[in-house]
């Protein structure tokens, strides 16, 4: 169950794609038309959850709770915690080598440092592609990088104006 529950976007995106096909192989008119736009549709579907996974993936075991509610970033961990709105938000870092990866989240005066496999820290994969300039490849690149190589990696800065 853990894994269907684990895998449940990638298996959603194929079975939207089984059933486009169905669709358009079995009815003619607009709901032949309607199974080709699943069909077409599901391999979107399929590359944004295998890049969400390989984000979640990312962190492997964290301590602490991640949570986003109405554009408030909140962390509660054994030793402390806060929250960050994403209208706050001024900078991203990912700092930290091996099981000790955290985000860096700086704005408005306040810094959340987040372990990268908290619980429930892929909601900040949503958030963070919310913000401008920040794509879902960006952020598959950075959790996939060797994070031996150097100090703080600057993953996002606010544009200023």
């Amino acid at each position: 169950m853990a894994a269907l529950v684990r895998w449940r976007g990638v298996l959603g995106a194929l079975a939207t794609g089984a059933f486009g096909f169905w669709l358009a192989a079995r009815f003619f008119g607009s709901i032949a038309v309607i199974g080709w736009g699943l069909l077409v549709l599901s391999p979107v579907l399929l590359l944004i959850a295998v890049q969400r996974r390989r984000f979640a993936d990312a962190g492997g075991d964290g301590p602490g709770l991640v949570e986003l509610v109405e554009g408030r970033i909140g962390y509660f961990g054994p030793s402390g915690g806060g929250f960050v709105a994403l209208d706050d938000l001024e900078e991203i870092l990912l700092a930290g080598a091996g099981e000790a990866r955290v985000w860096l989240l700086r704005g408005a005066g306040a810094e959340l440092a987040v372990p990268l496999g908290a619980e429930g820290a892929e909601v900040l994969f949503d958030a963070f592609v919310s913000l401008p300039g920040v794509t879902a490849a960006l952020l598959v690149a950075v959790v996939s990088t060797d994070p031996e190589d150097a100090g703080p990696l600057h993953v996002w800065r606010r544009p200023r104006g």
